[in-house]
């Protein structure tokens, strides 16, 4: 390497040779293709990661030197990787800096606070970013980094990571919801949040795990769903694929589906299996505190943070989340601002003694204790199936609300339990809240259905008082008048692009850099005629990165905030859009006199970004599938330096990412 070349290349640099080395040489894609691509995707994350480290790095600076239009364009190319982990944090920066463009220079320290906090969304941490001179405030997410504390337990082991797992939830909800099923697919199958060593967990590989028989539960449960070990694998994947019985199911009901059943079935396993590892190994200390660890993880998640009471804003995936959402309509919250619920309070102070239970090897505590944990998770599980049920009562069959999805999976997550409990109320629940298209829901009425859960609550060992009441009905009570709720309403030659990138700056006015933009100049893609211009990058994202999971989050997130984005669709091409009104807005406040290098600067943090990101996947995805892999890494390194690229020390010689990382690591003290 050359002397004098920013971090950010040096290390993307180093893992480009990391993957030639292990992956190109040894051929490793066609030996072990699922293990090879697990590895290759993990590689590929921490290049995006560096990659995102400019973006960030320009937004600070232009926010700092109050350029709002670059502060737009930037906080647009910044800030969508937020809403996959931190979605009001994303809601509320999108809203300052792109809605209402960064009005208040004096906002300057609270914004970029809020940003720093959210480094470990980008898989980024305040040394990776920097600091621009004194101007940047001081970093404070190094203490999330240090704490292992999660919703108030202190864990002995760091599980973190594994706590992640929620966040590939919460993005698995958002490409269902976009109809990008193949992105959901490949994320519930190869990971993206989670890091374990050198690969990532999985929700399908918890879905699956034999070890779930070390829960003495599960056996109850693959009882009752016909003997079928993979019983949530099994609906997860009919959702995803449109799959019997959810041939007709609409797009919210397969994304509640979905979600649902990864979080009351998949972690709701994963934590009962955890806890009997742990009540297994009671006379090691260390081997059972850290199963105990692992069961605490999958019950918080990360999004709650490590405050007791969890994320304040109901961003959570988790079981802790499920019975936060749920406390208010069963009068169950308590705390001073009602901001917990009674069943997490009390499974906190469960999962503390039985880490001293384990910690004095006292195992016939630890086994009684389990057990009263495994009853006070079935709490939310109880409330959501109960309200949903209540929710669906009168619905039509073929009511496309998502309620219906929602109400099916919860009842699914208990009724197992129900089953052994009170075989008659629980077929009468099943049948009032099948999936069907045949008949109305709710058949028999909400009231018969209401018993039918006190029935069986009341022969479970399960404190009734802890589910609540709804409307005034009492769980604990057979048979009360309860109002039933209205219809709810729907609520290599690819481098000579970089001459594009260089005449648009070097064009004497808009209309030139306009066409250079969305014709094309220099020869691009051979081979590939349809992406012959910047312009082409966005226009075909859809058709290119419909399956690929950063792509994805970024069309979401824009079409959550639509600012800019005014028609339908328009969001999967909103690099483009936003690049066309830099144009519009240049011609209207200069017309030919205009600087056009702000609109070049986005077409390279919008549309080049992901396109490099596109081959890295492609790379990932040509693994797993046992293809080679050179051409898709040739071009997202050829893409990423750019023609005319000095190597390190040469500032404002190039002109695409590669560039632009030296630039900003210059500014920010990492050259």
């Amino acid at each position: 390497l050359g002397n004098g070349e920013s971090f950010v290349n040096t290390k993307i640099l180093q893992y480009f040779d990391q993957i030639n080395n292990r992956f190109l040489e040894k051929d490793l894609c066609k030996d072990d293709p699922m293990l090879a691509a697990n590895e290759l995707h993990v590689i590929v994350d921490k290049i995006i990661a560096q990659m995102s480290v400019p973006l960030i790095q320009s937004l600070i600076y232009y926010m700092k030197e109050y350029d709002t239009n670059r502060v737009v364009m930037y906080a647009m190319a910044v800030l969508p990787q937020i809403s996959g982990c931190e979605p009001t944090t994303f809601e509320l920066l999108f809203a300052e800096l792109v809605t209402e463009a960064y009005p208040h220079q004096d906002a300057f320290d609270r914004i970029v606070g809020l940003l720093q906090k959210s480094y470990t969304c980008f898989g980024l941490t305040c040394e990776d970013v920097g600091s621009y001179g004194t101007s940047t405030p001081q970093c404070d997410n190094d203490e999330v980094l240090v704490s292992k504390t999660l919703v108030g337990y202190e864990t002995s082991f760091d599980v973190r990571e594994l706590s992640k797992i929620d966040r590939d939830i919460l993005q698995i909800g958002m490409y269902m919801s976009l109809e990008a099923y193949d992105a959901a697919y490949n994320l519930y199958t190869m990971g993206h949040n989670s890091l374990n060593g050198t690969i990532f967990y999985t929700l399908h590989d918890l879905a699956t795990s034999d070890d779930r028989r070390d829960a003495e539960s599960f056996a109850l449960f693959e009882k009752y769903f016909d003997n079928n070990s993979n019983y949530a694998d099994s609906l997860i994947l009919s959702a995803m694929n449109s799959k019997e019985p959810f041939e007709r199911a609409s797009v919210k009901q397969r994304k509640e589906i979905v979600v649902h059943a990864l979080k009351s079935m998949v972690l709701y396993m994963s934590v009962l299996q955890n806890l009997g590892n742990a009540a297994k190994t009671c006379g090691s200390a260390e081997e059972s505190l850290q199963h105990l660890d692992f069961a605490v993880g999958y019950w918080s998640g990360s999004i709650e943070g490590s405050n007791g009471e969890g994320n304040y804003f109901g961003d959570g995936q988790s079981i802790f989340a499920l019975a936060y959402d749920f406390c208010d309509s069963f009068g169950t919250c308590v705390g001073t601002n009602s901001d917990n619920s009674k069943a997490n309070v009390n499974l906190l102070r469960n999962f503390n003694i039985l880490k001293a239970a384990l910690e004095s090897k006292d195992c016939i505590k630890v086994n009684r204790i389990a057990a009263q944990i495994e009853s006070l998770m079935q709490v939310p599980l109880l409330q959501a199936a109960i309200f949903y049920a209540w929710k669906m009562d009168g619905m039509k069959k073929m009511d496309n609300s998502g309620i219906i999805g929602s109400g099916y999976v919860m009842t699914n997550s208990i009724l197992p339990m129900l089953d052994a409990s009170d075989k008659e109320s629980s077929k009468l629940i099943a049948e009032n809240t099948d999936f069907n298209v045949e008949g109305n829901h709710m058949k028999d009425g909400v009231i018969a259905v209401f018993d039918a859960f006190v029935l069986a609550i009341s022969n479970m060992e399960l404190d009734c008082s802890l589910v609540g009441k709804l409307n005034d009905f009492d769980f604990c009570t057979v048979s009360s008048n309860v109002e039933v709720p209205e219809d709810l309403p729907e609520n290599k030659d690819n481098q000579h692009i970089s001459f594009d990138v260089r005449d648009m700056r070097l064009a004497g006015d808009v209309g030139t850099a306009r066409d250079i933009y969305s014709k094309g100049k220099n020869k691009f893609l051979p081979g590939s005629s349809d992406l012959q211009s910047l312009a082409s990058l966005s226009v075909q994202a859809e058709q290119l990165m419909r399956d690929e999971p950063l792509y994805n989050l970024y069309a979401y997130g824009m079409n959550e905030v639509p600012t800019i984005i005014d028609n339908a669709n328009d969001h999967f091409r909103y690099g483009d859009i936003v690049i066309n009104d830099v144009f519009d807005e240049l011609e209207a406040m200069l017309g030919d006199t205009a600087d056009n290098n702000f609109a070049a600067d986005a077409a390279v943090a919008l549309n080049i970004w992901m396109f490099v990101v596109h081959k890295l996947y492609d790379a990932v995805y040509q693994c797993r599938d046992r293809e080679d892999i050179g051409s898709s890494l040739d071009e997202a390194m050829s893409l990423y330096i750019g023609a005319g690229q000095d190597q390190g020390g040469v500032l404002n010689a190039g002109y695409l990412l590669y560039s632009l990382a030296e630039s900003t690591g210059s500014r920010f003290g990492q050259i």
